[in-house]
């Protein structure tokens, strides 16, 4: 259920044309999904979850390029998480996770468009990158917090 939704706001904020003037800067609206699955699930399962996201919002991207940045940057966001959430328990809120989730998967990236251009010039886009990606993953991680608060995965799956 929780790829369900991850991939149909993925695909949704795909559609949405915003009109950035800076290049590969996204809402990361999906992310909540990985997030709220941190804090609920097994980290195998959320692993599972990052993985097929990734793979299925990129297979409606039509993009190799567009998995391998998005595949290299998530599970280094997830890596990140899982570490503060695991290490870090009551330390760590859901915005910090979020924050440090989203750098992360900026500088994943980076990584990859540096193999793809051959060339680590590409870092000098980082700085815009880490901006956008603290200012989405503050808002992610608001959200969670109050969904934390307020859902519990039982209730969500819960059938009536």
């Amino acid at each position: 259920m929780l790829l369900c939704c991850a991939v149909v706001i993925g695909y949704i904020e795909g559609s949405i044309p915003l009109n950035f003037t800076v290049p590969g800067v996204k809402l990361g609206l999906a992310n909540v999904v990985v997030l709220f699955a941190l804090y609920k699930l097994k980290p195998g399962e959320v692993l599972a979850l990052v993985i097929l996201k990734t793979f299925f919002t990129s297979v409606f991207a039509a993009s190799f390029t567009a998995f391998a940045y998005s595949l290299c940057g998530s599970l280094i966001s997830f890596s990140a998480m899982l570490v503060m959430v695991k290490t870090g328990k009551g330390f760590f809120s859901p915005v910090g996770v979020s924050v440090i989730g989203a750098i992360s998967h900026n500088v994943g990236q980076i990584l990859v468009a540096s193999f793809f251009v051959g060339s680590f010039l590409v870092i000098t886009y980082l700085p815009v990158l880490l901006v956008s990606g603290a200012v989405t993953g503050f808002i992610t991680g608001l959200t969670v917090s109050l969904l934390l608060r307020n859902i519990t995965l039982s209730k969500m799956l819960e059938v009536k």
